[in-house]
C-alpha cells in the first residue's frame, strides 16, 4: 500500500495518469465488472468476467497492451474495489503478483440521494472509478480507503500469509488446518468440527459461568 498509516482518505504518492492504469471491480456472486482507465485509449472499457482472479489479471494485461501499442507504458496498474463478503483475499492475491490494490470502506463513498437513481453494476462500477482516481489524485472527500496493513499488524498476521500445513506431518495433538487463511484477516483458521449436510452441528459455544449468590443475611 502507498498511503500513511494515520491518513487514508487520499492518496500520498505521485499519480501519473499517462503511465498508469486505473481498475475498479464490482464484485458480485457469480461474475464481477471490471471498469477501466487506459491511457492513450479514449474509451472507457467494461468487461463482465466470471468472479475469477485469473481472469481479472488476464484482462489487467490485455488492458496494459492496449496503452503500449497505444504509445503509453505502463509504470503502475492501481485496481480497487469496495470492502464486502468477499473480505480482502483479492487484495492479497493481486498483491502478491505485483498489483497494486485497494479496498473502499463502502459507506465512504457518497451516492446520490435522488429517488430515481439507477442501481446496476454499470453504474456504480463508473461511479466507483471515478471515486478512485479522484483518491489517487490525492483529492480528499471522495473516499476512504481500508488500511489491511494496520489490520494485519494489530492481529500478528504475517503480510504475505503462507498455507498452512495440513499434512499429518503437522502433528495430531494440533487442530486440522484449512488450506486457505481467512478471507478476511489472513490468519489460520482450525477446523473445529466436520459434519455431513443436512445435519446439526454438535458443538456449541461454551456458556458462560453461572455465579450463585446465598443471602446470609
Amino acid at each position: 500500500m502507498t498511503t500513511h498509516a494515520n491518513d487514508m482518505g487520499r492518496c500520498l504518492a505521485a499519480f501519473d495518469q499517462d503511465s498508469t492504469l486505473t481498475a475498479v471491480v464490482e464484485m458480485g456472486c457469480s461474475s464481477w465488472l471490471i471498469a477501466g482507465l487506459i491511457p492513450g485509449v479514449e474509451r472507457q472499457p467494461k468487461k463482465k468476467i466470471e468472479s475469477n482472479g485469473e481472469d481479472l489479471l488476464r484482462l489487467l494485461g490485455r488492458w496494459r497492451a492496449e496503452a503500449v501499442k497505444a504509445g503509453r507504458p505502463i509504470n503502475r496498474i492501481a485496481v480497487s474495489y469496495e470492502a464486502g463478503r468477499d473480505g480482502f483475499w483479492l487484495a492479497r492475491w493481486l498483491e502478491n503478483r505485483g498489483i497494486e490494490t485497494h479496498v473502499i470502506h463502502s459507506t465512504s463513498v457518497a451516492v446520490s440521494r435522488e429517488k430515481r437513481r439507477p442501481k446496476t453494476d454499470r453504474v456504480d462500477a463508473e461511479m466507483l472509478l471515478r471515486v478512485f482516481l479522484g483518491w489517487l489524485r490525492g483529492e480528499r472527500g471522495h473516499c476512504s480507503i481500508a488500511n489491511i496493513a494496520r489490520a494485519r499488524q494489530l492481529l500478528s498476521v504475517p503480510a504475505n500469509p503462507k498455507q498452512p500445513d495440513t499434512s499429518e506431518a503437522a502433528g495430531l495433538d494440533e487442530p486440522p488446518l484449512l488450506p486457505r487463511p481467512c478471507p478476511c484477516c489472513g490468519g489460520r483458521m482450525i477446523i473445529i468440527e466436520t459434519f455431513a449436510r443436512g445435519c446439526e452441528p454438535k458443538h456449541r459455544p461454551t456458556p458462560a459461568p453461572q455465579t450463585i449468590r446465598i443471602d446470609t443475611s
